[in-house]
């Protein structure tokens, strides 16, 4: 099989790009600037929380109407431990991760500020805490905190935020972004071979690293296209913008239904079995979906966007006279 299919096989990488980026674009956005702390909370609250409240609430209608107000008490509260926990569903956990690193974005900002590169120390207290979690708990403790909690996403944050301040030598490294394509392409090759997220068995440990070696690799990635090409509102650079954003809405409502239409294409269409049919209606099948996301974006998430304050200021110059607000 083709190398890149082992990235549709581990389909999960998507939310390490995710990841990266979000570090990236954070630490793009507040070079050079201060930041209102508790307002810059309280616009990624309501960036974030009004789908993620909606998507709750359509689980916990369909729990009292299918199953009982008993069974809907215990998902709401296992919901509510979300703040802490990966329990919240459609993805929603992966938001309880970004939520962490939110807590810890300013204390990144302030180390790099002071010593160049000093946001690795996060990176080497994350992989100690890893090292003991495989020695005290065992190999399926490890994959668990290393997937879905900050202990293991802190690297992936980290990485962009390095990138983002430092990978400008890096536009333009055609041969660089080549070679690195092709090594993580290898590596997950590589990790879908030894049976991927759900079965390898052979080699556990590769969860102390695995997630760091993806970082720097999409973290690199993202600054060559940052940084070599430019953008456009048109053509295929806008439509790929308009995905982007209504991506969260994507991602948080495609699991309502897109299995279903993968049940709905394999039983009644054709038998999706293997590779090659996976992906074209994939494709096909993505087009509503982002259709949906887009109607979700436009309609719902706009509305609590106008909420939104800026919480960036230019750093106050040697005069100290401050720069206008941003964000």
């Amino acid at each position: 099989d083709f190398i890149g299919f082992s990235l549709f096989a581990e389909g999960h990488t998507g939310v390490s790009l995710f990841m990266v980026l979000s570090g990236y674009l954070f630490a793009k956005l507040t070079r050079n600037k201060d930041i209102d702390y508790p307002k810059f909370l309280m616009a990624r609250m309501v960036r974030l929380m009004p789908l993620l409240v909606a998507v709750c609430m359509m689980y916990l209608v369909s729990d009292v109407i299918r199953k009982g107000p008993d069974v809907a008490l215990a998902t709401a509260l296992d919901f509510l431990s979300g703040v802490v926990f990966p329990t919240l569903p459609n993805g929603g956990w992966s938001i309880t991760v970004e939520f962490h690193f939110y807590l810890i974005f300013p204390l990144l900002l302030l180390l790099e500020r002071r010593v160049a590169f000093a946001s690795l120390a996060i990176i080497v207290v994350a992989f100690v805490v890893r090292f003991a979690v495989l020695n005290l708990y065992g190999a399926e403790a490890l994959k668990e905190v290393a997937f879905w909690t900050i202990i293991g996403r802190a690297d992936q944050f980290v990485f962009g935020v390095l990138f983002a301040r430092y990978g400008t030598w890096i536009a333009r490294r055609h041969g660089l972004a080549a070679v690195t394509l092709v090594a993580l392409l290898a590596g997950y090759a590589y990790f879908d071979r030894i049976g991927g997220y759900y079965m390898n068995a052979t080699f556990p440990e590769i969860w102390l690293f695995n997630l760091t070696l993806e970082a720097a690799a999409y973290g690199l990635l993202i600054t060559y296209y940052d940084q070599t090409f430019s953008f456009r509102q048109k053509g295929a650079s806008g439509l790929v913008g308009r995905v982007g954003e209504a991506s969260f809405s994507i991602y948080m409502l495609h699991p309502f239904w897109v299995f279903y239409m993968a049940e709905g294409i394999n039983t009644y269409l054709v038998p999706i079995d293997n590779i090659y049919k996976a992906l074209f209606f994939g494709s096909l099948s993505f087009i509503p979906v982002a259709l949906l996301g887009w109607y979700s974006y436009r309609w719902y998430e706009c509305f609590w966007l106008r909420f939104r304050r800026p919480y960036m200021r230019r750093r106050a110059a040697t005069d100290g006279v401050r720069g206008p607000a941003l964000g």
